[in-house]
């Protein structure tokens, strides 16, 4: 999957026609992925370079390389309700998957540390996260479902990200 976003090209692409297809047969809203578990952004993240609109993925000089504001914008034309699904858990995420750790890169879905042991990197990554829900709080309209998915970073887990946090300032 590292190297999936230097050939992701969906030149094809009609959100317009989702959206017609979705009013026409009756859907209500949609769930757009927005990033999953593998950490590509299928919005323009200011965070990463790991996103549809980076210069490494050949869909980025597209007229519709922000993926996620076109859907959301086309469904909303329709009347539908807009919902965004985003992982918690970033595979490429350097904070989340650090480098020379004890844990081994891709052993499990949890990061190469202990983040008790490392607060400091797990505190750049609980920023990163809160950062990249608020791009898509802030930047892409209001958002009738926002689905944080990645069960395993939870704090029963001892991977807490203080979700509170930002669902606060995300109200705000």
């Amino acid at each position: 999957y590292v190297n999936a976003n230097k050939a992701f090209n969906p030149v094809r692409f009609q959100p317009d026609r989702w959206a017609e297809f979705a009013k026409k047969n009756g859907f209500k809203y949609v769930i757009f992925t927005t990033k999953h578990h593998e950490g590509f952004c299928m919005y323009d993240s200011k965070y990463t370079d790991y996103k549809i609109t980076g210069k490494d993925c050949p869909f980025h000089t597209h007229k519709y390389a922000n993926m996620a504001k076109h859907v959301f914008d086309a469904f909303r034309k329709e009347g539908l309700g807009i919902g965004a699904y985003f992982s918690k858990p970033d595979w490429h995420c350097p904070w989340y998957w650090a480098p020379g750790m004890d844990i081994p890169v891709g052993k499990n879905r949890r990061p190469t540390y202990k983040p008790e042991e490392q607060p400091e990197i797990w505190e750049s990554f609980t920023q990163y996260t809160h950062n990249q829900i608020m791009e898509l709080v802030q930047n892409y309209g209001k958002l009738d479902i926002l689905w944080l998915d990645g069960g395993t970073v939870r704090p029963s887990n001892g991977l807490d990200i203080r979700l509170s946090e930002v669902v606060k300032k995300a109200r705000e």
